[in-house]
């Protein structure tokens, strides 16, 4: 059952404290907010970071072999489109926060410091 409501708005400056819900309510509902937003932002991290990795691999294997296999392709186009829906919905709830939204690490940021190869693979000099 719908209860009426009916508020008075008395002046201007009242009307930035007047809420649709009990302020408990609004607390709850923020903190469950955030708390997606902070998974969200561990998963849109962790998943850049793999992309990059994955990204590494990719350009190794064309180095190598000269083409990347059918499911290797599928797989990074997959994971592109996955960061890309990621990268809408963090910054949609960073929005609705009013929070910055995450920064990623470049490629050489997320490394080990062990240079570019992460102390494995092959360099080529041409």
């Amino acid at each position: 059952a719908l209860q009426s409501l009916q508020i008075t708005v008395t002046s201007p400056s009242n009307l930035s404290t007047l809420l649709a819900i009990p302020p408990p309510l609004s607390n709850l509902t923020k903190q469950h907010c955030l708390g997606a937003y902070r998974t969200l932002s561990n998963t849109y991290l962790t998943t850049h970071r793999r992309l990059l990795q994955l990204e590494k691999r990719c350009e190794q294997d064309r180095l190598l072999q000269g083409n990347l296999s059918d499911a290797r392709e599928k797989g990074l186009k997959d994971a592109k489109s996955l960061m890309d829906s990621l990268t809408k919905s963090v910054e949609a709830l960073s929005e609705a926060l009013d929070l910055d939204i995450p920064t990623l690490p470049s490629e050489e940021e997320s490394g080990n410091g062990e240079g570019a190869t992460d102390g494995k693979g092959i360099e080529l000099w041409t």
